[in-house]
């Protein structure tokens, strides 16, 4: 019965409650007795399709609302969709008034994770109590670990908590370093202390060096320091001890970030040497070459770690403009089929870049370096469109495979401008749209592909 419902997380109606909204109603219930026993949006199916059934009807599979009758087909959708608002404002009526009985101490921890964490840290506050709570607020990293590994029927972490010893003695039985502790609960999700995207010893010495005091400081450092992780370490440093002077917002951290790369890596390819192509060649066992393909002509000023933030925006403006300006575009190269066929969406035209050439047209005429991603497209790692309102170029848009799906990467105006919201709420519509037609079946045949390394491509560092 809904009466012996005593703790509930929604998540669209209890934004008064500190909780948000989220895309979907899909999180898990907790009873009185503490046990896991549904969660909301089954509650809201259940209630949708008996009055579904009162009603005389099934969902509308592969039957057209019913009926071939125009004005029977009407009627039902009416009949649907009323059934189906009725059964959310039920549901969400149930729900608000159950949550009234949330202590309010719990509320305010959940309060400071990010969206998605909350639900079921919520049902592990039911499940041990307010220690746990006590862990939550003072090592969040630690905390969500004993908790996924209590999930897993190990014990240990929460046992420890519940018994009261000391948080040092836990980490080292967990094996989180003390440094995590560092790291706010908003920011959880951006770092996981057993699979580091940088070797554990290098991130726990930038973070003791860098890492910002506020979430949102940690969350920009999270993102810049993220998109160099696979840089050499000299590098990375560089990066981590700038990330918060990068921008006041997550969008345009990324976004100064990605830029100062591009320029960091042409800046690194072009310092190789005839000797270290020979002895990679010696190493792979083959014949190799190095083709300057990835802007590193351009390069006038190498960059290196004693550098500051503004000389280093400096020269990457001036390797931009003049890799914009001045690539060669007389050798044709054909990419493979694109991702999503060409496409509108409201007032916008999305066009898939399909040869080199018009990866340079794209590049010089939105004056930014999109011209040296040709290798990435050829290799299957991003796709690339130009966005365009009645045949006028606006943005450039980047598709690439993150998590074994098609995501969106970088959206570009002229000279590297960011697009506004409502651009970018037109460009992730395409991108879902299209994901759900394409997407699958594109990520599977790039997936079953060999990714051998072609040194006539350029060589890595």
């Amino acid at each position: 019965a809904i009466e012996d419902q005593t703790y509930f997380v929604r998540s669209d109606i209890v934004r008064k409650h500190g909780f948000g909204t989220l895309e979907s109603p899909s999180f898990s219930l907790v009873c009185k007795n503490h046990h896991f026993c549904g969660d909301e949006y089954s509650l809201f199916t259940r209630l949708f399709e008996n009055k579904l059934k009162h009603q005389g009807l099934t969902y509308p599979a592969e039957c057209d609302w019913w009926s071939d009758d125009p004005k029977k087909k009407r009627k039902n959708r009416q009949i649907y969709f009323g059934l189906r608002q009725g059964a959310f404002r039920i549901t969400n009526t149930l729900l608000s008034q159950v949550l009234t009985t949330i202590p309010e101490h719990w509320i305010k921890t959940v309060r400071r994770y990010p969206l998605r964490i909350r639900p079921p840290l919520y049902r592990d506050f039911c499940k041990y109590g307010d220690r746990f709570v006590q862990a939550a607020n003072t090592f969040p990293i630690l905390a969500i670990g004993a908790a996924q590994r209590a999930g897993n029927s190990n014990r240990i972490g929460i046992d420890m908590f519940l018994a009261g010893d000391e948080l040092k003695v836990i980490s080292k039985a967990l094996n989180i370093p003390m440094a995590y502790r560092k790291i706010k609960p908003a920011i959880v999700r951006y770092t996981n202390p057993h699979d580091p995207d940088i070797p554990s010893p290098l991130l726990i010495g930038l973070m003791n060096a860098y890492l910002p005091s506020t979430s949102q400081g940690q969350r920009l450092w999270f993102t810049v320091v993220s998109i160099v992780k696979d840089y050499p370490t000299e590098i990375i440093r560089w990066f981590a001890k700038h990330a918060f002077r990068m921008g006041p917002t997550k969008l345009e951290a990324e976004s100064l970030a990605t830029d100062l790369a591009d320029y960091v890596r042409a800046s690194t390819r072009a310092q190789i040497t005839d000797n270290d192509v020979r002895h990679l060649a010696l190493v792979m066992g083959r014949k190799t070459t190095f083709s300057m393909n990835d802007g590193e002509n351009f390069i006038t000023r190498p960059f290196n770690s004693e550098m500051s933030l503004n000389t280093v925006m400096r020269l990457s403006n001036e390797w931009h403009e003049a890799v914009a300006a001045g690539m060669d575009s007389s050798t044709n190269i054909q990419y493979p089929e694109p991702w999503f066929p060409q496409d509108n969406e409201g007032n916008f035209e999305f066009i898939p870049i399909t040869e080199y050439v018009e990866l340079f047209r794209e590049g010089k005429k939105m004056r930014h370096c999109v011209a040296t991603y040709s290798a990435n497209i050829t290799a299957g790692d991003t796709y690339v469109y130009s966005l365009r309102n009645k045949g006028k170029r606006m943005y450039t848009v980047e598709l690439v495979i993150k998590n074994g799906r098609i995501s969106l990467g970088q959206v570009r105006g002229k000279c590297n401008t960011i697009p506004n919201k409502d651009v970018m709420k037109v460009v992730r519509k395409w991108c879902s749209k299209n994901n759900r037609k394409y997407g699958p079946n594109v990520v599977e045949i790039i997936l079953k592909e060999d990714s051998i390394f072609d040194f006539e491509d350029g060589i890595p560092f």
